[in-house]
């Protein structure tokens, strides 16, 4: 039986492994990335620039709500770094 990793804990434990994966990816020649590996950099790509867009988004509510007198609606990703 064979123990598993524990997922991270939060989303930028989680940004910051797969930006670590794609760019051990990155820096293998492509003649050597079979391709079903191509697909999966391809889509960690796609997840990790989602995954920074929805942090942006989240900075810009926040700046929204601040404008407005109101207080945060999500937590601050620097605490997380």
């Amino acid at each position: 039986m064979t123990k598993t990793q524990d997922p991270p804990a939060d989303a930028a434990a989680l940004r910051r492994i797969a930006e670590e994966r794609l760019k051990a990816r990155e820096q293998t020649p492509p003649s050597d990335v079979p391709r079903s590996d191509e697909r999966l950099v391809h889509e960690l790509q796609a997840m990790v620039g989602r995954e920074l867009r929805m942090i942006e988004l989240k900075e810009e509510i926040n700046e929204l709500c601040r404008r407005l007198g109101e207080p945060p609606r999500h937590a601050s990703q620097e605490s997380d770094q």
